[in-house]
């Protein structure tokens, strides 16, 4: 391997060095070169092994050194997601990216395990193949990912997307007082207090699914002064602003509007408002007609109005979204 390659790649990983101590900073080290290096599935045997090749035999640890530093060693895993997005992530934005906005796009995957015994792993619902296949559930771990997505000034079209933050979600029987239970929303929503801690004069931007548009992340979103960008349900109870408080008239004054029809129904109904959009989707810019509305989505973001925004395909090929 080329030298600068090399040494660049060693002074990227030195970055994040506050996270470990001395001898997990080195142990990280050989872990994270033999990832790289890796040419087969990047197991930590396969990641021992290719370690073992690469380094010098007085340089390498015994490999159950390697095998302990994902449980027992002494690092955190928050400080090296704060340390990745401050110190790796938000320098190659400003040097590469076409703006300066950080978004964040927040969803879970689950990575497959093998053996009964694997600690926090259970069966979990695989997305990525459930819509081909049926409905697959298999015996993995569930990760919630903070991603950044990131559009290169030589490559606009294309979205990069850099995992910052990690958190393992745990069922209720694998936790405990040191671990106390958390859904995969209330994990979302201490990544977007993370990120706003992290980065405090940043303008960030959230992206999430719509199991993610729930109270928990819609609050941790307004907290932080976060945009969030998610799906409602075409059943979502959908309200009217407030209306104007007339001049001297007494009395509470009313949180919401007239209820408004669902939006499934909503997409039906409306004839007028629709306008005609080019739009950029999967690397190709095809055209769709969008209706616009600016709401309360009560149950969820209760008196802080939202614009629900309803896609519909003029082929009809797709269903209104």
């Amino acid at each position: 391997m080329d030298a600068a390659l090399v040494s660049g790649w060693e002074a990227l990983c030195q970055l994040l060095s506050p996270a470990f101590t001395r001898p997990t900073l080195i142990t990280f080290l050989h872990i994270a070169s033999g990832w790289v290096l890796c040419r087969s599935k990047p197991t930590v045997t396969n990641l021992v092994c290719t370690i073992g090749a690469t380094l010098l035999s007085h340089a390498a640890k015994h490999w159950t050194v390697y095998e302990k530093f994902f449980y027992r060693a002494a690092w955190s895993l928050p400080e090296l997601s704060r340390l990745l997005l401050m110190r790796v992530v938000v320098p190659l934005i400003d040097r590469c990216a076409t703006g300066a906005q950080i978004d964040l796009n927040i969803d879970d995957t689950t990575a497959s395990r093998s053996g009964k015994h694997v600690a926090w792993a259970g069966y979990f619902k695989d997305a990525s193949v459930s819509n081909t296949l049926g409905t697959v559930v298999h015996w993995a771990h569930n990760w919630v990912i903070g991603c950044v997505a990131m559009r290169d000034r030589r490559w606009p079209r294309w979205v990069i997307g850099l995992p910052v933050l990690f958190a393992l979600y745990r069922k209720r029987p694998d936790c405990d007082k040191a671990h106390p239970f958390l859904t995969r929303q209330q994990i979302a929503a201490q990544m977007i207090r993370q990120t706003r801690d992290a980065l405090p004069e940043r303008t960030i931007r959230i992206a999430a699914d719509g199991q993610y548009a729930t109270r928990e992340v819609v609050n941790a979103a307004r907290d932080v002064h976060c945009n969030l960008v998610s799906r409602l349900r075409s059943d979502a109870a959908i309200y009217q602003l407030p209306p104007r408080r007339k001049r001297f008239k007494r009395g509470r004054r009313k949180k919401k509007g007239r209820r408004l029809p669902t939006p499934k129904r909503l997409a039906a109904r409306r004839k007028k408002g629709w306008r005609s959009v080019e739009v950029l989707a999967y690397g190709k810019t095809v055209k769709r007609k969008v209706l616009s509305i600016i709401c309360l989505w009560y149950h969820v973001s209760k008196d802080v109005p939202v614009k629900l925004l309803i896609v519909r395909d003029p082929s009809g090929t797709q269903k209104d979204d």
